[in-house]
């Protein structure tokens, strides 16, 4: 999907109001109307006590106007409180026309008590100033913000967390959103300087505007949504079977790392290949008895496994020894989908005069990792973003940078941002499930790799988004399960 300025925004939100092609009401109205229908998604997912009130914070203009159709929605359902920081003579028109229809749950003028307001069980709904703010919050605004970010109560910010800029800076002090609801399409201050840390998870709603106008709009980069990933999907025929799916080969593990390839298989195994193929060093098993393990195979290379496999993962949990320093140098020679990841990274320096393959290939290292690899490379590593950058082109292999807001470049070196996914992901063996899930999503023929690369990246973050209990408390074993749910809500016939 598209990123764009918030300038960009403003003229398509303009445009097709002048032209048109939808009223300004209407428009408020349909991102009110989704953005309540998130707020009650999410507050589906938390205990009682957690969600005794809904306190909606709405500045004067026309992100307050959001806020004013949400409480219309949502007072039916939950107890409804609205705060206005401005008398409501003083508001936006279409703000205005909105706080009129809920004027019995607003409070005008409210910013100087709006601190006493607020107690646990609250969920704040942040319409404050949204993108059109181009000045540091002071005074009263900074300091409500500061008490929103230090009360650890929920937040969920419509189109921008207050505070945050259109190029993405914080001057002073800005909302730490649990949740952003982008409107239209997301915004350049999401993914740049300070906008990583205070959006929090990212879902675009998307309101309508013209599919004309939104090509004619000038790019700022790309970034994978919930519908990007519908319209990426693998579908499979009514006389599909395990052979049409494909097959994914896993080489992983040791005798001292037996985890990791349990969980690249389990993962793999629910994620779309037909049948997943483990070789491994350890006597452990899968949960998925499906799943054909080969323990210690002699020669895996000269195997029907491997001949009949279509990608091959290589990594996780594995020791470099000679055998598999041999193993990874066949693999790279080899006219298989490649999955590198974890230690088998580091092999790839020693191997660099046998790229660019004749096959897809992509590497999926976490920070430290990549700085390992563009120092065997002699390539910079001190903006770990050029470094994969230059990785990708130079190799001409897709690169998986992970962490928050994880990149995925293709071997042109372009690039898009995952918006999935929270810090429940910062647990071991989180990056053997992520491997596992694009092996499988390689085996299918016929694909475009770089797509299914960006759609693993998001199911494997959405898994963890799905996941109902404390993040701190997720463990990688629950990957199957949520992966499953993750398929079926982006189609029911998954």
């Amino acid at each position: 999907m598209k990123i764009i300025s918030s300038e960009t925004m403003r003229d398509l939100d303009a445009r097709t109001i002048a032209n048109k092609r939808v009223a300004s009401l209407e428009l408020m109205e349909r991102a009110g109307k989704q953005c309540s229908e998130q707020i009650e998604l999410f507050c589906s997912q938390l205990a009682p006590h957690h969600k005794k009130r809904l306190i909606i914070l709405c500045g004067p203009g026309n992100n307050g106007g959001d806020g004013f159709v949400i409480a219309r929605y949502l007072t039916s359902k939950f107890e409804v409180k609205t705060y206005c920081t401005h008398k409501q003579d003083k508001l936006s028109p279409d703000a205005k026309t909105n706080s009129s229809k809920v004027s019995e749950l607003c409070e005008f003028e409210a910013s100087s008590q709006l601190l006493n307001k607020i107690t646990e069980g609250d969920i704040i709904i942040d319409c404050l100033f949204g993108t059109g703010l181009n000045r540091a919050l002071t005074g009263e605004y900074e300091t409500l913000v500061n008490s929103i970010n230090a009360s650890q109560l929920p937040v969920i910010s419509v189109d921008s967390p207050s505070g945050l800029l259109s190029d993405g800076q914080v001057p002073s002090a800005a909302i730490k959103a649990t949740i952003t609801l982008s409107i239209g399409l997301p915004k350049t201050s999401y993914f740049q300087n300070d906008g990583p840390a205070h959006v929090g998870s990212l879902i675009n709603l998307d309101i309508g505007f013209s599919k004309d106008y939104i090509t004619q709009a000038p790019s700022e980069g790309q970034a994978f949504f919930a519908q990007d990933a519908k319209k990426t999907l693998q579908s499979f025929t009514y006389n599909s079977h395990k052979y049409t799916r494909g097959q994914c080969l896993i080489i992983a593990g040791s005798e001292l790392y037996n985890g990791a390839p349990i969980i690249a298989a389990d993962s793999a195994a629910v994620s779309g290949a037909g049948m997943v193929i483990l070789a491994h060093e350890s006597l452990r098993t899968p949960q998925n008895p499906g799943i054909i393990c080969l323990t210690k195979p002699p020669d895996i290379i000269k195997s029907h496994f491997f001949e009949k496999s279509q990608s091959v993962l290589i990594g996780p949990g594995i020791e470099i020894n000679d055998k598999n320093k041999k193993l990874f140098t066949h693999l790279i020679k080899s006219d298989k989908a490649l999955v590198i990841d974890a230690s088998a990274i580091d092999l790839i320096a020693d191997n660099k005069t046998l790229f660019p393959r004749n096959a897809p290939t992509i590497i999926t290292p976490h920070a430290g990792e990549l700085q390992r690899l563009a120092k065997g490379l002699n390539i910079n590593h001190s903006d770990l973003s050029k470094a994969a950058q230059h990785i990708a082109q130079n190799l001409s292999i897709q690169v998986l940078l992970k962490g928050p807001q994880s990149k995925i470049y293709n071997e042109q070196g372009a690039f898009s941002y995952n918006t999935s996914g929270n810090w429940a992901l910062s647990t071991a063996g989180s990056g053997d499930a992520l491997a596992g899930i694009i092996a499988s999503l390689w085996a299918k023929k016929d694909i475009n790799y770089y797509e299914q690369a960006q759609l693993g990246c998001f199911i494997h973050g959405k898994s963890v988004d799905f996941y109902t209990g404390a993040k701190r408390s997720f463990t990688v074993d629950l990957f199957p399960s949520l992966i499953s749910k993750v398929l079926h809500s982006l189609s029911p016939l998954a």
